[in-house]
This record gives structure tokens, sequence and C-alpha cells, in this order.
């Protein structure tokens, strides 16, 4: 079984190409038929193209001609995780037919990112702990908290600790507030490391109050 690492969204075109004699090859997902029209070809190939694969399947008998069948998916969606896609070539003179098998990696950017905003303002000096959750990414996505006071140029990045279950990420941040925060803007931004691109973020403003 060939594993082809893979992003959402991604054109993918997979090609197989049978011989001796011409058989008929078609692509499944499950028993769901994909593709089988085939087209005959003569002994030189083509380059492959970007996420493309080619495997010959070779039965007994003789003969010269060629069969590729090729399925194209222009952009692949969710539901492929953990999909294989599997090619079989056929004749009458093959007792059993045979067949490869692709397993897709599909890599998964997190859909949504959300924090937990407390319920009550914020004491000044008393440690508070806001909970961030990410949802859609495979493997999960990595979180990270950043601190924006209202006056400050940059933020301050917060150490924060994480739990994965399967597409979902949370993580606890642990903020002991001053009076300088009050309205001080607190970010949690999700990504999936095997995937390039900006994060997703979101945002709350800080309520402190002060205890005398």
């Amino acid at each position: 079984m060939v594993t082809l690492k893979l992003t959402s969204g991604d054109l993918v075109t997979l090609k197989l190409t049978a011989r001796r004699p011409a058989p008929e090859v078609t692509w499944w997902r499950g028993s769901r038929l994909l593709a089988n029209r085939s087209i005959t070809l003569g002994h030189q190939e083509e380059p492959p193209t970007p996420h493309a694969m080619n495997h010959a399947l070779v039965g007994v008998g003789v003969g010269v001609r060629q069969v590729r069948t090729e399925v194209n998916i222009p952009a692949l969606t969710r539901d492929y995780i953990h999909a294989n896609l599997t090619c079989r070539a056929t004749n009458n003179n093959i007792t059993e037919p045979l067949s490869t098998t692709m397993a897709l990696l599909l890599y998964l950017r997190p859909t949504s990112v959300s924090i937990s905003e407390p319920a009550s303002p914020l004491v000044e000096g008393q440690e508070a702990r806001l909970e961030c959750v990410a949802l859609g990414a495979y493997p999960a996505a990595d979180l990270s908290w950043s601190l924006t006071p209202t006056h400050a140029t940059s933020p301050i990045t917060l150490p924060s600790a994480s739990r994965h279950l399967g597409q979902k990420t949370s993580s606890l941040a642990r903020v002991t507030p001053t009076a300088d925060d009050h309205l001080a803007t607190l970010t949690c931004s999700a990504h999936n490391p095997n995937i390039t691109g900006r994060p997703i973020t979101t945002s709350i403003l800080l309520h402190v109050v002060c205890e005398y």
C-alpha cells in the first residue's frame, strides 16, 4: 500500500496503467466506483504530474497494448480523511483481479477556535484560568496564547498546557492580571504544524477590577 500525504483542498490525479493483455481498469473508494473510462496507450509513458502516481499491473498472456484509467479529484474534501483508493485490473486471462491501493493521509486545518470568557471580571492579583478550544484539525492543532496590554507595542507570549482528543485541542492559560491589564487583548492562535499558512485566531478583552 502506498501512502500519499496531502492537504484538504489539494488537486489530485491518480493514474494506473495495466498491460498484457489489455484489461478493464477501474478506480474504487470502498464499494463506490470512481472511474472506469480507459485510454489505450503505446509503450511511451507521459511524465508524471504533481500528485500523480503511476503503477503497472502485469497479467499473463501476450499482447503489447497498455490501458490507463485515471481518477481526478479537483479538491480533496474533509471526508477523504483516512480514505483508501483502490485500482483494479481484470480480464478473462486473470483468475483473480490485480489491484493496488493508495491510502490518503489528509492533513486538515482547524475550522474554529474559541476562548471561554470568564463569567465575571478578573480580579487584580488573583490567578484566573481561561480555556481555548480548537476544532477540526488533523492531526490536532497546536495552540498558543498571547497578551497585548492596551499601550503595548507587541504581544507577550503566555505559557500554557494543551490536551488533544481526536480533532479537538484544548489549552488552559493561567493569567494573574494587574491593573494595567484592564482592557488588554488576550489572543489564542491555532494552526496545524503540517500545513503552511497563517493560523486562525480569536481574541477577547480582559476586564480587571481592583480590590482595595
